[in-house]
Parts: C-alpha cells; sequence; structure tokens
C-alpha cells in the first residue's frame, strides 16, 4: 500500500495527464480501503476476541489458585502420611520386641491418624479432580462464547453485497474466516467467488503472465457481474498493454544512457535528467491508471529512484523483470 502510494505522489507531480484532483481522489480511495480493513475487519474481531478472555480470565485465575491451595494442602497431607506410616512401623517393630499396653494405644491411634489423612487425601483428590474439570469447562465455553461472536461478525459481513466485501477483504482475513466460521453452506459460495476475486488481483502484484492472466479473466467470468468484477476484468485485459509499453519506456531510456554519459557535470546530468523524466511522464500520461497494476508500479518506482540518485545508472536489470 505504501508503494502505491508513494508513487501516486511522484506520478502526481511528473504528469500533466493525470490531474492534481484525481491524483488526491485515488490517493483518498487507497487510504479508505487501508482504513476499512483495520476498522471493519482486524479491529472487531481482535476486540470481540480480547473481551471474552478478559471475560473469563479472572474466573480461570480463580480456579487456577484453588487448584494451585488444594495441591499444597494434598502435598502437606502426603508428607505427614509418610512421618506417621514411619513412626507406625518403629512402633510396630518396638511393639514385637516389648508389649505395653500404652505402647498399643499410641499405634492404634497413630494407625487411625493415617487411615483419617489417607481419606482426606482422597477428598482432596476428587475436589481437584472436580476443580479442573469446571476450570476446563469454563475455558471452553469462553472459547464458544468467544467463536460465537466472531462467528456472528462475519456472517453480518458475508451479507454485505458482493463489492462491498471485496473493499473490506483480502485472501488473509478470508482464511482466518474459514478457521474462525468452518465451513458453513450459507458463507461457502460468497467465500469461494471472493477467493476467486482475490487471487485474480493479486495477479496484477506479479510479473505478466499470459496463462495466469487467462485464468484469472476465466475465474472472474463465473462470477456476478458487478462493478468491481468488471473492473478487475478490465485492468487484467489491459496487463500486457502496460506492460509491453514499460518495456519500450526502458528501452528509449537505455538508449538515451548509450548516448550519452552525464558524469559529474552539472548541465550535462539536468539536461539528461530531463530526456529520462519525459520518458517516464509520457508512459506516466498514456498509462495514468498505472496505480492499478503494483508490479508495475514497482518497478517504476525502482526506475525514478535509480534515476534520481544517479542519471548514468544502469536500469538494464529492471527490464530483466519484466
Amino acid at each position: 500500500m505504501r508503494i502505491i502510494v508513494l508513487f501516486s505522489l511522484i506520478m502526481c507531480g511528473l504528469t500533466t495527464g493525470y490531474s492534481q484532483p484525481d491524483c488526491f481522489k485515488e490517493l483518498q480511495k487507497l487510504t479508505l480501503l487501508n482504513d476499512s480493513l483495520k476498522k471493519q475487519v482486524i479491529g472487531p474481531l481482535n476486540d470481540s476476541l480480547l473481551k471474552v478472555k478478559v471475560e473469563y480470565r479472572s474466573e480461570i485465575e480463580s480456579f487456577n489458585g484453588q487448584l494451585s491451595a488444594l495441591d499444597k494442602e494434598k502435598s502437606a497431607f502426603e508428607k505427614k502420611i509418610e512421618m506417621l506410616e514411619s513412626t507406625v512401623s518403629v512402633l510396630s517393630i518396638a511393639n514385637g520386641i516389648k508389649v505395653t499396653d500404652s505402647l498399643k494405644i499410641k499405634v492404634d491411634l497413630l494407625a487411625k491418624d493415617l487411615a483419617v489423612s489417607k481419606e482426606i487425601i482422597h477428598q482432596k483428590d476428587i475436589q481437584i479432580t472436580k476443580e479442573k474439570v469446571l476450570a476446563d469447562n469454563r475455558y471452553i465455553e469462553g472459547e464458544k462464547k468467544g467463536r460465537k461472536e466472531s462467528y456472528d461478525r462475519i456472517k453480518e459481513a458475508y451479507n454485505k453485497p458482493f463489492d462491498e466485501l471485496i473493499e473490506s477483504s483480502t485472501i488473509e482475513s478470508v482464511r482466518r474466516d474459514i478457521f474462525l466460521a468452518g465451513n458453513v453452506i450459507s458463507f461457502q459460495n460468497k467465500r469461494e467467488n471472493l477467493l476467486l476475486y482475490l487471487h485474480s488481483d493479486a495477479v496484477l502484484k506479479e510479473k505478466f503472465n499470459d496463462w495466469k492472466i487467462e485464468k484469472a479473466l476465466s475465474d472472474l467470468n463465473k462470477l456476478e457481474q458487478t462493478t468491481l468484477v468488471k473492473n478487475l476484468s478490465e485492468k487484467l485485459q489491459q496487463y500486457k498493454l502496460y506492460n509491453d509499453e514499460l518495456i519500450s519506456t526502458i528501452e528509449k531510456i537505455i538508449e538515451i544512457d548509450k548516448r550519452f554519459v552525464a558524469n559529474d557535470v552539472e548541465q550535462v546530468q539536468r539536461m539528461k535528467k530531463q530526456d529520462v523524466l519525459f520518458e517516464i511522464s509520457e508512459y506516466g500520461k498514456g498509462f495514468y491508471r498505472l496505480v492499478d497494476y503494483p508490479y508495475l508500479s514497482k518497478l517504476v518506482l525502482d526506475l525514478i529512484l535509480i534515476k534520481s540518485k544517479n542519471v548514468d545508472a544502469d536500469i538494464s536489470h529492471l527490464k530483466e523483470k519484466l
């Protein structure tokens, strides 16, 4: 997005065919699209998930605190049992050597204490198990509620007209919707159509390829012919023309490089830079919708930046990318 906005600003300054109001409208459109993605899709979903996390975090932390306390109590009783068993064992041996009433009573009392402690441990184990199940259930409940809120938001979004849905979606956001909402039949067709459009649009971000263009156009023909779908079809059909003309422009600039070298002579540098910028501006005037072709826009931006730094710099590598 930054590259296209920066390129738009540069081309507005270079060309006369692309009027200033049109430039600002284009920049405004790009900015609004970026804001729309953040406000309508990313932000609300993040807020929804955060709300659920906060709502259940205190409960889950409370459960975890109770479990920790129970574990400590259990450990204390286990140590007590070990001590009692050791004492009973020693006293039993002593009792076997010399039996007295007081010793027998003491052994019996310790044995009862041991039995009681073991029962307490058993009850603690049952309580810990119950608390863990309760905590797990609350976590699952919170997760389900979060998914339901996300599902409701996605459902509301997918009920919008197709063009509005396109403007607020990316391939990544649709994939996230698949993860959150699953394969819901009511969403499936629109989601598949949306992916067809977005993948077709992504072709403009890649090096020109006849086969990919033909496939993208074929996919778009399967969709409802809304304004954005028709516009994208037109862009794809024009991609070869924009690409070929950019090759021609770069070749003209390479010829300028061959004719003379500016070196450090300021006047020659200025004249050569004017010739180079003239070729770029001529291309911009004839193909003022270049902002619709991100891959080509990036190359033109690279061309401008390279020649702005050093008007004698070699640009043959840019032609190889076309």
